[in-house]
């Protein structure tokens, strides 16, 4: 009794319909196109809630939800973009090593039909290929792939900042780019001693001030002095700072919770 073999070399006359083959995921630039989308209906979401004068949870309401939802809606649209970006470069890979076994493979007919059924399907067709090189795929590492991208580190951040402005952001305890005092963050400028007015941080060390202090202690764009920070031994440029968006959340943060309290001798003894 004669057994078909689970694999067989593709026929010369299906060679064209398998070179045809082609992913049919999503394109990776439309995923793109969608996570860039949801960013800005995130950025300007929270500009909103800046601007109100409500309290983040007024009458047991979260009225962050939906800015916590548009971020996992962006982290499931990263990971749907890392899969197809994944799946179809795997994909290929397998195509091109079919392509290359049955480029030399031997001719089936009555006399190859052991020789075929002696070989082990799982390492020759395609699905099977796939399937295997698929199984090894392991989901992205989100908070390491944008961990420099600072819109996404800004609205990760920023449900929790609303809150809490002055605790530091919850697993960046060893980080050096705000300094800490008692566990909490201080929103002073260390170099005028005021709660911090529009905000600069230094791309060099991470180190915060506020622009009149950076003014103030670098008066020329090319003027070269060493971080005021103690410890910092990092020399730097007024060309070296940006905007310190967190930090700039903190204090809207902060000044909106004293505000709902009706406290602002607290606010100026900071």
């Amino acid at each position: 009794m004669l057994t078909i073999p689970q694999y067989v070399p593709i026929p010369r006359e299906k060679l064209q319909d398998f070179e045809s083959l082609r992913d049919a995921c999503l394109p990776v630039k439309e995923l793109k196109h969608t996570e860039e989308q949801i960013l800005q209906a995130a950025m300007d979401f929270l500009d909103q809630i800046m601007s109100s004068e409500e309290d983040t949870s007024e009458g047991g309401v979260d009225r962050l939800a939906p800015l916590k939802r548009l971020l996992e809606s962006f982290e499931n649209i990263v990971q749907a973009q890392y899969t197809t970006e994944q799946f179809g470069k795997m994909f290929n890979e397998v195509k091109q090593k079919v392509r290359d076994q049955n480029r030399g493979a031997r001719e089936f007919d009555i006399d190859s039909l052991d020789y075929y059924n002696g070989l082990d399907a799982d390492d020759m067709m395609f699905s099977k290929l796939l399937e295997k090189k698929m199984a090894q795929l392991r989901p992205i590492d989100i908070k390491t792939k944008y961990r420099n991208n600072p819109d996404y580190v800004y609205l990760k951040n920023a449900a929790f900042i609303l809150d809490h402005p002055e605790d530091p952001i919850p697993d960046e305890n060893e980080d050096d780019d705000i300094h800490i005092e008692g566990g909490k963050v201080d929103l002073r400028c260390p170099i005028v001693m005021k709660i911090f007015e529009n905000p600069m941080t230094s791309t060099k060390c991470g180190h915060t001030f506020s622009l009149e202090g950076v003014n103030g202690t670098w008066q020329t764009q090319n003027a070269q002095t060493k971080c005021p920070t103690p410890g910092c031994d990092k020399r730097l440029r007024k060309s070296d700072f940006k905007p310190d968006r967190l930090m700039t959340l903190r204090i809207k943060a902060y000044q909106r919770l004293q505000s709902h309290k009706g406290d602002n001798t607290q606010y100026e003894r900071l």
